[in-house]
């Protein structure tokens, strides 16, 4: 075994409590124990053991020893992981069941997924939420998209979503970027590589890191940082369909290419 603190986290993230992860472990290490031994060794009180003993008996991974006094007795921690592991496969499947089932219901409530002209701002506070709006952006988008990124954010976007690029790439959709110039090395340039194969892709380079990014989706819309460090992880980030927003980041984005530099590929 480990660090106790280490193991205890480890099942619980297995499906047990806190509790019921120090009994087992308890009886995982003393092979066989009485209720009132368990409650001594883990501090916790014995009426308490005796509830968590059923639960983790109900589990199966304790069994109960009849005798006097009654002891009980714990699986191998291999047999233990085993069952969690099933019991967390079995509650992902019917948890997925039941989301597919919400998103079903909930359908044909929804809003169009279009910009809504009464909706002009909203802010996106969350590394995921971020994500997933952008991920969504390109799928849909169908002419143009322009980036102005921050060189660790942009790369650790790309290095996700390349793909997804590409099948846009593929789609014949434009897309310019410009970025400052990474340091010279292998793995910064291997998400954008494959990118130069396309030729409505189109790189530049500035010798500065800006002040804030933002990305231009069909002119129709914008989603723009909030944060000027530079940082893989994104920050909350400002999505508009605003007219004037966007018109003020595309010409933002037309001065600074007019002076970036040309990036030839293939890049080595």
């Amino acid at each position: 075994m480990g660090k106790p603190d280490e193991d205890v986290s480890t099942l619980k993230e297995l499906g047990l409590s806190s509790s019921q992860a120090k009994v087992y472990l308890n009886l995982a290490k003393f092979q066989t124990l009485t209720a009132q031994q368990i409650s001594k060794n883990s501090g916790i009180a014995r009426p308490h053991v005796y509830k968590v003993l059923a639960e983790l008996e109900n589990t199966g991974v304790v069994a109960r020893i009849i005798g006097q006094p009654e002891r009980f007795q714990a699986v191998t921690i291999e047999e233990c992981v085993s069952i969690l592991m099933r019991r967390r496969i079995t509650k992902t499947a019917e948890l997925q069941e039941k989301a597919t089932v919400l998103s079903k219901s909930f359908k044909f409530c929804q809003l169009p997924e279009g910009p809504d002209e009464k909706t002009q701002f909203m802010l996106i506070p969350k590394r995921g939420a971020v994500y997933a709006k952008a991920e969504k952006m390109l799928k849909n988008v169908k002419v143009s998209i322009h980036f102005l990124g921050l060189t660790k954010r942009m790369i650790a976007w790309l290095s996700d979503y390349s793909s997804i690029l590409e099948e846009a790439l593929a789609r014949r959709v434009e897309c310019e970027m410009i970025m400052p110039q990474p340091e010279p090395s292998r793995d910064l340039w291997k998400p954008i590589k494959n990118l130069g194969d396309y030729p409505n892709f189109a790189l530049r380079l500035i010798p500065y890191q800006p002040k804030f990014g933002f990305s231009i989706w069909d002119n129709n819309e914008v989603l723009i940082t909030t944060s000027p460090v530079d940082s893989p992880t994104p920050a909350t980030t400002l999505w508009s369909n605003n007219r004037g927003i966007v018109d003020l980041c595309k010409e933002h984005f037309c001065c600074l290419w007019e002076k970036a530099e040309k990036v030839h590929f293939k890049i080595d």
